[in-house]
Parts: C-alpha cells; sequence; structure tokens
C-alpha cells in the first residue's frame, strides 16, 4: 500500500524559488566564464604594464 504524503504548498513555491535561483546562478557563471575569457585575450596586450604602472602611481 502506498500512501502519498499531504501536498504542501510551501514546499512547492521553495522548489520553484530553489529552480529560479540555480537558473540565475547558471547564467550569472556562463556571463562570468564569458568576461573571464575576454579578460584573457586582452591580457595579452602591452597596455597591460602601463595600466599596472598608472595603478601604483595612484
Amino acid at each position: 500500500m502506498i500512501i502519498d504524503p499531504p501536498k504542501d504548498d510551501s514546499i512547492h513555491k521553495l522548489l520553484q524559488e530553489v529552480g529560479r535561483t540555480l537558473q540565475e546562478n547558471q547564467r550569472f557563471l556562463e556571463a562570468l566564464k564569458q568576461d573571464q575569457a575576454v579578460e584573457d585575450e586582452g591580457d595579452a596586450g602591452p597596455d597591460d604594464a602601463a595600466a599596472d604602472e598608472e595603478f601604483e602611481e595612484l
């Protein structure tokens, strides 16, 4: 005999919120990876040393 647990709307709402949060976090991480890839491409340029010098002068 299988007995279904009582249905609780608060649990359902909590699971929906967790799902939305996970999706937002996945989108954020993907955007962060793309930003890092763009920064890595720009790191090869000679402007890096000039930017470091400017930072030190401040």
